[in-house]
């Protein structure tokens, strides 16, 4: 299995790389109405700043036939693990978003559900006002 990593407020997380279309600026994807999965304030981290300024990247995320969008503070490396690398998930963090945890380079990163990022990105836009 091959993840993407990315950093958000100094976490490390990680996506299936299969359902990763992209890594773009926000003035790149804005305006093309595909639904903004803000992960970082989804679960209370700070740097609101400068992702709400455009100057972090977006990764364009696929699955399932539709597209969506997530901030991030940073891409990082592809990773290539194997399918049972991944270990039971933190009680902090909603279930349904993660696949589990590997470790890595003295560290533990994050492995989120690409699917459910998605899913979660169009029910959300569907529950907030436009």
């Amino acid at each position: 299995m091959r993840l993407l990593t990315f950093s958000l407020a100094e976490t490390v997380h990680a996506v299936e790389l299969s359902t990763v279309e992209g890594v773009a600026r926000w003035e790149e994807v804005e305006g093309r109405g595909l639904p903004l999965l803000d992960l970082a304030r989804w679960l209370g981290y700070g740097g609101e700043e400068d992702r709400q300024e455009g100057r972090a990247p977006v990764l364009v995320l696929q699955a399932g036939g539709r597209r969506a969008l997530m901030r991030v503070d940073r891409s990082g490396e592809v990773l290539e693990v194997a399918t049972d690398a991944a270990r039971e998930p933190a009680e902090i963090f909603p279930r349904r978003l993660l696949r589990g945890g590997i470790e890595h380079g003295g560290g533990l990163v994050v492995w989120l559900d690409g699917e459910a990022l998605v899913q979660e990105a169009w029910r959300s836009a569907r529950e907030e006002p436009a």
